[in-house]
């Protein structure tokens, strides 16, 4: 029995039914604080720290967004890939990467990022902030995983379930 022709449809059909869960009934603008575009087109060319430097100005306009310590942490994210990345054979793979002093700062921006999300959202809840808080948990889950603390990535990503689910429940866009 081919197992490709059995899995294929099956896969197809459930991530067409998933989407259609999601599709959009109305849209709500993000209005993303200024510079966001620059920050994300920085860290995607590798110009990570002029990215972290960005993002901490961002962090000083608007302390009580999260979105100016998830960029940090984005780009930290990247540093760390790329130093704990093996490039063999035309391709990249994450290797088992120790725990490092460094990693605190990375831990603190994830749990920053959650809490100030979570902050708006007891005041009024929204999308927006559900996503970030979700994110916060994502940032963590993600370093984790790559130390391989198997516990610690499953907890983030139980922490993050709920308000990421929360996002569809506030704004189903």
């Amino acid at each position: 029995m081919n197992l490709q022709r059995v899995f294929l449809p099956a896969i197809s059909l459930s991530l067409f039914l998933i989407a259609g869960c999601f599709a959009p009934a109305h849209a709500v603008p993000l209005s993303l604080p200024n510079g966001t575009s620059a920050i994300v087109d920085k860290i995607y060319s590798f110009r990570l720290d002029e990215a972290i430097e960005d993002a901490r100005h961002m962090q000083q306009d608007q302390p009580q967004h999260p979105l100016g310590y998830l960029l940090e942490a984005e780009a930290l994210w990247w540093k760390i890939w790329c130093t704990s990345a093996d490039f063999k054979y035309g391709m990249s793979d994450a290797r088992r990467r120790p725990k490092l002093e460094s990693d605190k700062h990375y831990f603190e921006l994830a749990t920053k990022v959650t809490a100030l999300a979570e902050q708006q959202q007891k005041e009024h809840e929204t999308a927006e902030m559900a996503f970030y808080a979700g994110m916060g948990e994502a940032l963590a889950a993600r370093l984790y995983g790559l130390r391989w603390e198997n516990r610690n990535t499953a907890r983030a990503g139980v922490r993050a379930q709920p308000t990421l689910r929360a996002i569809s429940q506030n704004d189903p866009v």
